[in-house]
């Protein structure tokens, strides 16, 4: 049973040990992510908490078979704490998720600081009976104390060599560009990408879009075998598709020290007009006007009716444009995107089958709505009238 005089004691000894992880994985999750998933973190915060608690049980006047039981006990009630803070909050931060993404991470998180209590306990008796048997003569506590100093000083010096490694490392180029998505079924995405040069250590990149959200990406020495890496940062990876305004980069060592930065800007967001509609028969072929290297997107299949636009980019970075068709009266028909680069031309081909058509007649007498949306937004629209199919 714990004694009254320990309990305080031993119970600020596990708060103190069972916090920090939380508190850290809450402010800085999104780098924490990139090296370890939540149980790997909360493991090495385990040790630690084994580590601190060897050297508070020597350097105080505490019972070792209470703080045994406690740390059978304590522990599984700190869990029980978490989880009904969490049912309270109903919406859970990004960085309890990561530290808690699953029901079972939360006793393993307890049987974590369990064992470390555990464990603090073996090597606090372990080292006393080393030192009885053997008549050793630095104190239990100068061992635990100095264990934790090489500890700390290995960690600084692996920290300072890593730094060192890393402050070549420079940004050689960041464009807003087309990102290739290699697939069939997909349209290719936007984003920054961003060439990182230097020797083969780890890195850290950050892009911070005008609206203050970040990407955040790993790079290991193994993707800077060959010396040099191109990064791509698709559009989502912020709060919103690529903006006007000026993108801060930044390179940093593992340890988070800065090793080079830089900034990219875009003087005018991707903006589309609509420079012509036309609506062409299955069977017939469509003539519009653009140069012959303009993107065209016009997957194939067996429409009764094709609505052929030309939407021209007039920004200063590529977009993802959706073409929209709407009826007369609001209703949605389909919807189809395509990614056109700065100041060039695109032709989104959109199909309709006879079901389709038959609708439109139906519902708003061959009258179609063509929409043209950037990031949700519709930009322009045009009305055109739909030829009837032959089963009309």
């Amino acid at each position: 049973m714990i004694t009254n005089e320990d309990l305080p004691a031993i119970g600020a000894i596990f708060v103190a040990g069972m916090a920090p992880p939380i508190v850290v994985a809450l402010s800085v999750h999104d780098v924490l992510s990139l090296y370890l998933t939540g149980r790997q973190f909360a493991s090495l915060g385990a040790a630690a908490f084994a580590l601190l608690a060897w050297v508070l049980l020597e350097a105080r006047d505490i019972d070792r078979a209470n703080f045994l039981v406690a740390s059978l006990v304590l522990p599984w009630i700190g869990v029980v704490g978490v989880l009904f803070v969490a049912l309270t909050l109903g919406e859970h931060p990004v960085g309890f998720q990561y530290l808690f993404g699953e029901f079972e991470d939360l006793g393993a998180y307890a049987a974590f600081y369990t064992i470390a209590g555990v464990v603090a306990v073996g090597l606090l008796r372990g080292v006393e009976r080393f030192a009885r048997r053997d008549g050793w003569s630095p104190a239990p506590l100068t061992v635990a104390v100095g264990l934790v100093a090489v500890l700390v000083l290995g960690s600084a010096a692996s920290g300072a060599y890593v730094t060192i490694a890393a402050s070549s490392a420079s940004i050689s180029d960041v464009e807003a560009d087309v990102i290739d998505r290699r697939s069939n079924y997909e349209t290719d995405g936007t984003g920054l990408v961003v060439v990182v040069e230097g020797e083969p250590t780890e890195l850290r990149l950050v892009v911070t879009a005008p609206d203050g959200t970040t990407a955040i990406e790993r790079l290991s020495a193994e993707d800077l075998q060959d010396g040099r890496i191109t990064v791509e940062l698709e559009y989502w990876r912020f709060d919103a598709p690529l903006r006007a305004g000026t993108y801060e980069v930044e390179l940093s060592a593992l340890t988070g020290v800065t090793v080079d930065r830089t900034t990219y800007t875009i003087e005018t967001e991707p903006t589309p007009s609509l420079r012509q509609v036309e609506v062409v028969p299955a069977d017939d072929e469509f003539d519009v006007d653009v140069p012959a290297d303009a993107t065209v997107r016009d997957p194939t299949g067996t429409d009764a009716v094709r609505i052929v636009t030309v939407i021209a980019n007039e920004g200063d970075a590529p977009g993802r444009f959706a073409t929209r068709l709407m009826t007369g009266d609001g209703e949605y028909v389909t919807v189809q995107d395509i990614v056109i680069e700065p100041d060039q031309s695109g032709v989104n081909v959109v199909g309709l089958s006879d079901e389709d058509v038959e609708r439109v007649h139906r519902e708003s007498d061959g009258e179609l709505e063509v929409e043209v949306i950037f990031d949700g937004e519709v930009v322009t629209t045009e009305t055109v009238t739909l030829p009837e199919t032959d089963s009309e």
